[in-house]
């Protein structure tokens, strides 16, 4: 019996002093909320031992999280708040024709001098988009009257000549109207 004592006074000494042997202590062992977080060296919990959903956003400090620990991808369109995203953080030609909606593009919205005829599509441009005398007698081409446009013929007063300045299909007595 003093053999045992005399053990069991030994392992006490140690126990105090801090030898205790490893893998000797067990969760059976350990008293509720005996470890606190003073008693957890820095470092010695790693991410295998946190449960999942352990850490909530209140248990994060101030900054923990920053754009380089957001995974790509991660933040979806339900995690933005409304108007967050701004033109200034909106990437040079990240919004193509597939981004805008129908009708989205008004006059009000383009510049002046931007559409020129070279990026008009061809027939673009009809007689009911030209405006009230749009179309002068300079801007014709050379025989396009008895060609290309409608005309409506009115007789003129008997006697009345204008010579060689009628197209030679037209008879002196006819004034050629365009309509």
């Amino acid at each position: 019996m003093q053999a045992a004592l005399e053990k069991l006074e030994a392992q006490i000494s140690e126990a105090a002093v801090g030898n205790i042997p490893d893998a000797s202590l067990t969760a059976a062992k350990l008293a509720d909320n005996a470890v606190t977080g003073s008693k957890i060296s820095d470092g010695a919990v790693g991410s295998a031992k946190i449960a999942d959903d352990a850490v909530t956003s209140s248990k994060l400090g101030a900054s923990a999280v920053t754009a380089e620990k957001i995974a790509a991808l991660a933040v979806a369109t339900a995690a933005i708040a409304e108007l967050a995203i701004t033109t200034a953080k909106i990437a040079d030609k990240a919004v193509g024709t597939d981004q805008m909606d129908d009708n989205s593009i008004t006059s009000a919205k383009i510049r002046g001098g931007v559409v020129t005829a070279g990026k008009l599509a061809s027939g673009a441009i009809t007689t009911a988009k030209l405006g009230a005398g749009a179309v002068t007698g300079e801007k014709l081409a050379a025989g396009a009257p008895n060609t290309a446009m409608a005309a409506t013929r009115y007789k003129l007063v008997s006697g009345v000549h204008f010579g060689s300045s009628l197209p030679p299909d037209i008879a002196d007595d006819e004034l050629f109207f365009l309509v």
